[in-house]
């Protein structure tokens, strides 16, 4: 009998820690690195191309928030080919799966969250998977949203691709993010006529309408008056960030436990029959 209990306390650890396995926190592998921005244009810059991969969140949808970099409808490079882009180095081949990009959604000043937003990866910066379109968590006006998709492919390169909502110029993002979790696939190149972004976008030359609070000159919204109602930062809820990294010591830490609870039942059983 205490042979069988003592077997089964055995099977019942280590169910529980296939199942902290199973529920831990993949690790955000875009955390510090470096990235290339497309559709860059006038102050809202990035100084040292890492407020994107810093885990440094926007507290408000308002474009004075230094964690914002701006990516404009007007840019050379949107104008060229339809959207902007980011594209993240993560510095080595790993498993991309859950994706996450943060934005302002402020339509008042011409900040709108993109109206499209595709995902590609790659291993070589060259050939690009057909892209995974994100979905927003929720889409309120003034505040910080988030919108998330999952590739489930191997890459080295990700590719955010954004396109503007109608009646707005810019584009802000404060932080964008890269998992390693889900199952890893290879990379299948998109049909040729899927490799390009389909443009969605509001002409460039569409001004933003007059009763909005922004400037005439839409390409630079730090001009615009402050409206009363923004001095009261968003929600904070807003600014929560996503848990990130550390997980590896603690995949460790738990699969020594299981084996050390393994080897100990199997010494009491053998003691037993003895």
């Amino acid at each position: 009998m205490k042979k069988i209990v003592s077997v089964f306390i055995a099977l019942t650890l280590v169910l529980s820690l296939c199942g902290i396995f199973a529920f831990a926190e993949a690790e955000n592998v875009a955390a510090g690195k470096s990235y290339e921005l497309n559709g860059l244009r006038d102050q809202y810059l990035d100084d040292d191309t890492k407020k994107l991969t810093n885990g440094d969140y926007a507290a408000s949808s308002h474009y004075s928030e230094p964690q914002y970099v701006g990516l404009s409808l007007n840019s050379d490079f949107y104008s060229a080919n339809g959207c902007a882009s980011i594209i993240v180095d993560l510095g080595e081949s790993v498993n991309v799966g859950k994706v996450v990009i943060s934005l302002s959604n402020h339509c008042s000043a011409g900040i709108g969250a993109p109206s499209v937003i595709n995902v590609s990866v790659s291993a070589d910066k060259s050939t690009w998977s057909e892209a995974v379109e994100l979905e927003y968590e929720d889409l309120t006006e003034a505040a910080v949203v988030k919108a998330i998709g999952v590739v489930n492919l191997t890459a080295q390169y990700v590719k955010y691709e954004l396109i503007a909502s109608e009646g707005n110029s810019w584009m802000f993002v404060d932080e964008v993010e890269v998992y390693n979790d889900g199952e890893a696939g290879e990379i299948t190149p998109p049909t040729p006529d899927e490799s390009t972004p389909v443009d969605e976008s509001t002409p460039a030359n569409e001004s933003t309408p007059a009763d909005e609070s922004a400037p005439a000159d839409e390409s630079k919204p730090a001009n615009e008056s402050k409206p009363a109602d923004e001095s009261t930062p968003a929600d904070s809820s807003e600014t929560e960030e996503t848990p990130e990294g550390g997980n590896t010591a603690l995949w460790i830490g738990l699969g020594v436990v299981a084996l050390v609870v393994i080897v100990a039942v199997i010494a009491i059983v053998a003691k037993k029959k003895k």
